[in-house]
């Protein structure tokens, strides 16, 4: 199911004149600018959006994928290297196996059939040893990742509130480590535990500034980013420190480089060392509103925005490889009006723009703030003439 919000769908006709073309079928033309989800695979990337998924490969070609998805909403991704397959998560509780040499897709079910639990939405996927750990919003779910069958559910954990939603999840040292709105839950998964049972876990609370958007764990520590901060744990004293990041918020957790823990703030990336210093990494080039990270194994650091694509930072040579890019196609939506001209192009408006389908194929993308002195929405007035898109905007002015 495709979400109108993401994405244009248009018939593609071949390249007779217009009166005489065959419809062939559908194509989406999705918007995937905005990043949720990203994973590396040596040197390529895995982007999941709000249009659906794409891969970027070491060269920077791309390749999109979206009708053939359950959802263009791809909330979590997961690498699996026993299977070598890409895990997907979408809002609704359904996960996805995709094989990474074939492209086939196996789709299951189980979560969202738990109908016991109001809300099934997938927030996080981890592999651990042939299982797939993915975070839902009643308690953590352990699928086997070969048959794709539910082996393990675990809705109670400590003294947290029964079937609480689970905001991230990590695994480190052979240990699980939930983070929810309430506390940070922790427990070995190699002492034969019953993790079923509340007292198999441990549990340690949660930052009092901010809400609680993510987690991490290095050298030994457990760090906590809220929208406010990035925090780290002191056990002994079970207090959390603020490490004072200016703030903002922390959004991801990239992984370990040479030593170093990322996590990904709003506006800048944060390295942290084994002491617990942490410093800021001047990243801001990459987006307005930074979303996702992911760190490939040559030391890149992939950055996702929420509207601009994603961006390539060289950790060691601290400088940007690739900035705000994304494959071809519209980069807003929803879309209220589609006009569609003779000689060949499309122009689709929307509340903070107007997209444009030239007769090359090619997608031209104008920004209401790039616009001066026009404030409104483009939902309905377009018009083409004199070899020109016409547009008027509902707070006033046309261009």
């Amino acid at each position: 199911m495709l979400s109108h919000r993401a994405l244009v769908v248009l018939l593609i006709f071949g390249s007779l004149p217009v009166e005489a073309q065959p419809i062939d079928g559908w194509v989406a033309h999705a918007n995937f600018s905005g990043s949720q989800s990203m994973v590396t695979i040596g040197t390529d990337l895995w982007v999941g959006t709000t249009g659906g998924l794409y891969h970027r490969a070491g060269s920077g070609e791309y390749e999109r994928y979206d009708l053939s998805l359950h959802q263009s909403d791809v909330r979590a991704l997961a690498y699996d290297p026993r299977q070598e397959a890409l895990w997907l998560g979408f809002a609704d509780g359904v996960l996805t196996r995709m094989s990474l040499e074939t492209g086939e897709m196996a789709s299951f079910f189980d979560i969202r059939r738990a109908s016991q639990f109001p809300t099934r939405s997938i927030t996080s996927l981890r592999w651990y040893d042939g299982t797939i750990i993915v975070a839902t919003a009643f308690g953590i779910v352990v699928v086997d990742a070969q048959r794709g069958d539910v082996i393990a559910s675990y809705t109670r954990m400590a003294d947290l509130p029964p079937a609480t939603a689970v905001i991230d999840v990590t695994i480190a040292q052979d240990s699980i480590f939930v983070l929810t709105g309430f506390g940070v839950a922790s427990a070995s998964l190699v002492e034969n535990l019953n993790l079923q049972d509340p007292l198999s876990w441990s549990q340690a609370p949660v930052p009092a500034q901010g809400d609680a958007r993510r987690l991490a764990y290095h050298a030994g520590t457990i760090y906590v980013g809220t929208s406010e901060d990035l925090f780290r744990y002191n056990r002994s004293a079970r207090v959390y420190e603020p490490l004072g990041i200016g703030g903002h918020g922390v959004v991801s957790s990239c992984g370990v480089y040479d030593g170093l823990s990322y996590v990904q703030a709003n506006w800048f990336t944060v390295a942290l060392s084994s002491s617990g210093q942490a410093t800021i990494v001047p990243t801001q080039e990459a987006g307005e509103d930074l979303q996702t990270c992911a760190i490939d194994e040559t030391g890149v650091l992939w950055i996702g925005d929420a509207a601009a694509g994603i961006s390539a930072y060289d950790l060691g040579r601290q400088s940007f490889l690739v900035k705000q890019s994304y494959p071809d196609g519209p980069s807003m939506g929803p879309f209220g009006r589609l006009e569609w001209h003779q000689g060949g192009g499309l122009a689709a408006g929307s509340a903070v723009g107007v997209a444009t389908l030239q007769a090359d194929g090619q997608w031209v993308n104008l920004l209401r703030s790039e616009v001066q002195g026009i404030n409104g929405s483009f939902f309905r007035a377009l018009a083409f003439h004199d070899g020109a898109w016409w547009m008027g905007s509902e707070g006033g002015g046309v261009m």
